[in-house]
């Protein structure tokens, strides 16, 4: 566990001038635990407080709402609880600290619990977002305790209850219903560029937020944002023009899982062999066929739709003005963009040396994901098991809710040349990924893909080993079309696979007569030897899965009755 930048010893409950002023009866415990929330914590939550709007959010409305404050509470303490010794630099967590966090978590879940109980269709939006901000405090407390499991939990609750409450309000429901090419409906959210209250607050946060899921397992974000205001010719802020990319990025993603499984259907329809396979082998190989796969004319149109407003969004952000907008919302806000740019302008490529007009590209936005991370480093370490494997140096999940990690891992896997991979490859190391993912694991994976592309060219170029290959130094019969991360063993736990010390490779190629096939590869985790395990927090905790099963119970009866 990784301390936070700048912090200092503090032993438990130091006292801090002018507690907060609340609603509502506190100790003098509890206050001045707030306020080390709204003064510190609230820096250093997961993600970037520019998109996930961390100050808006809690900060406005947790002086009047027990169960917000409580969570806050609970959130600042167990921050305090990790940085406890960080003068030092050893990893302890203050025991005293960490029991009081534990007791205002569980006093946030005993509040939380009777706003559960009463969700319905006659509650207020107020009671709605109670229970929203406190599943995302909660959301961050679990990532802070490297509870990923319980983190992800949290999400999904929250992601549920926001969506059912929305498809009910004309402001956020899409103006039709929209439906998959399996006749399911998807779940369309509207955003607003400009957000008018709290809900559209939350909207966006939780939008941002569910693209991690898909790191774990998900096939496809759980919601389907868009926006009905047409794309301006300037925007007036980077939030606008996030807002935007937010809804251009939904519409890519949907559009692509509907030609995937279509790519599915066809495939099997005369590729017997794809029933034995399990689901990420067969996904794999429906992803590499569906670059191929004939389109009607409605998708080739939606594609190309897809295509004018990344290119009309490009032409508004120019007109942004430079002063005022802070650098690292730049940088993100560019990566964001390219990682968007890269699915739509490529998925229809029918070869992967068409991959290669993208390299200037790479390493631009290379060079600002590096600067990113640098902003956010947070310790100095020199200690490394060999060249090139740095310790994580970064805030723990400062990537959470920006497409900064898919976008790095993109790019190592479809840029061919040596030195781009690398530097790739040394960021994901570099990324305190804890409580969220494993950046080991993810290194490890991208590490087993260059390697294989490489051997494989070597093999045919007869290029000698030691020395950096150039993209078009890997034939096209040395790429993957398409890789996926898998479990060693597909039926293990899918929040906890990449915990192990194994990985499994999915990947596709293509033969000599030019037919995709699908093969796989395992490779082992790479970790420093001397890194800390983190160990399970021993004190009893609050029944949370029990708190939000009482959801499911109520809202599933409420959907009988109807």
């Amino acid at each position: 566990m990784l301390l936070p930048k700048g912090a200092e010893d503090m032993p438990m409950l130091y006292p801090m001038a002018k507690p907060a002023m609340v609603a509502f009866d506190m100790s003098s415990y509890e206050a001045h635990a707030f306020d080390f929330f709204r003064l510190h914590t609230v820096h250093q939550l997961p993600g970037s407080s520019w998109t996930l709007s961390w100050d808006r959010l809690a900060l406005q409305v947790g002086h009047h709402e027990p169960a917000i404050t409580h969570a806050a509470v609970a959130l600042g303490s167990i921050h305090r609880a990790i940085t406890y010794s960080s003068t030092t630099g050893a990893v302890t967590v203050d025991p005293d600290q960490h029991l009081f966090a534990l007791n205002q978590y569980n006093k946030a879940m005993s509040y939380i619990r009777r706003y559960i109980e009463n969700i319905s269709d006659t509650c207020t939006d107020w009671d709605v977002e109670v229970v929203l901000l406190v599943s995302l405090l909660f959301f961050c407390f679990e990532i802070m305790h490297s509870e990923d499991a319980r983190a992800t939990m949290h999400l999904r609750t929250g992601l549920r209850i926001l969506y059912e409450r929305l498809r009910k309000m004309d402001a956020y429901k899409a103006p039709k219903k929209m439906i998959d090419v399996d006749g399911e409906e998807k779940r369309a959210v509207r955003l607003q560029s400009k957000p008018r209250n709290n809900m559209d607050l939350l909207l966006q946060t939780f939008v941002r937020l569910d693209g991690d899921l898909t790191i774990i397992g998900d096939e496809e974000p759980y919601l389907m944002p868009m926006c009905q205001e047409r794309l301006p010719t300037s925007f007036y802020s980077l939030e606008e023009a996030l807002v935007h990319l937010d809804a251009i990025a939904g519409a890519a993603h949907s559009n692509c899982r509907d030609i995937v499984i279509m790519a599915d259907r066809e495939l099997s329809s005369h590729r017997p062999e794809l029933e034995s396979m399990d689901e990420d082998m067969r996904n794999c190989l429906s992803c590499a066929y569906s670059r191929t796969i004939k389109l009607d004319a409605e998708f080739e149109e939606r594609i190309e739709h897809d295509k004018r407003s990344l290119n009309a969004w490009m032409t508004a952000l120019a007109h942004v003005p430079g002063s005022g907008q802070k650098q690292s919302a730049q940088f993100l806000i560019q990566i964001h963009f390219f990682y968007i740019w890269f699915i739509i302008m490529s998925w229809r490529d029918e070869d992967e040396m068409q991959i290669d007009r993208f390299e200037t590209q790479f390493a631009h936005i290379v060079t600002l994901a590096e600067a990113y991370v640098e902003m956010h480093s947070d310790v100095k370490c020199d200690a490394k098991i060999e060249p090139g494997q740095p310790y994580h140096a970064t805030r723990q999940a400062f990537t959470v809710g920006t497409d900064l990690v898919p976008c790095i891992s993109m790019i190592a896997f479809k840029s061919r040349k040596t030195s781009i991979r690398r530097r790739c490859i040394e960021l994901l190391r570099t990324i305190n990924m804890q409580g969220v993912f494993d950046s080991w694991y993810l290194a490890s994976f991208a590490q087993l893909v260059a390697d294989l592309e490489e051997k494989r060219a070597r093999e045919i170029t007869g290029k000698p080993e030691g020395v950096d290959l150039e993209a078009s130094e890997v034939p096209e019969a040395a790429r993957f079309v398409e890789i996926e991360l898998s479990p060693v063993n597909y039926t293990e736990q899918r929040q906890s696979f990449y915990k192990g010390d194994m990985g499994r490779l999915c990947y596709v190629y293509k033969d000599e007569a030019g037919r995709l096939l699908a093969d796989q590869a395992m490779f082992k985790v790479k970790r420093p030897s001397d890194l800390p395990v983190t160990k399970p927090w021993d004190i009893t905790r609050g029944r949370c899965c029990g708190l939000w099963r009482n959801y499911d119970l109520v809202s599933a009866a409420r959907d009988e009755a109807s």
